[in-house]
């Protein structure tokens, strides 16, 4: 089930056209919000063990599902790319990484 909701940071390409239009920007420019959202889902996949050790698995499902959450919800409620960037790619990101 985690494994379904979070892996669907792989569907970006469907925000691709709606973003550009919403945000009169390029493709490129949308396409980093993807790509920096990969360097994030691989950084917490280095890094996730560190935390895996320290915390019972129900706290660690906890502070990714919140994260998962927050992140799509900021994403959902921007004004500028620059709120996407840090719901999708940054937080969301992370929490498909430590997912």
């Amino acid at each position: 089930m985690v494994a379904m909701v979070l892996g669907s940071i792989h569907a970006f390409s469907v925000f691709l056209d709606p973003l550009e239009t919403l945000f009169a920007t390029s493709r490129a420019t949308v396409s980093l919000i993807y790509a920096s959202g990969l360097v994030f889902l691989t950084t917490a996949v280095l890094f996730g063990p560190a935390l895996y050790s320290r915390l019972q698995p129900a706290t660690i499902y906890i502070v990714i599902a919140v994260l998962g959450a927050t992140g799509a919800g900021l994403a959902s409620i921007a004004n500028g790319l620059d709120l996407v960037w840090i719901g999708y790619s940054l937080a969301f990101g992370l929490a498909n990484g430590l997912g």
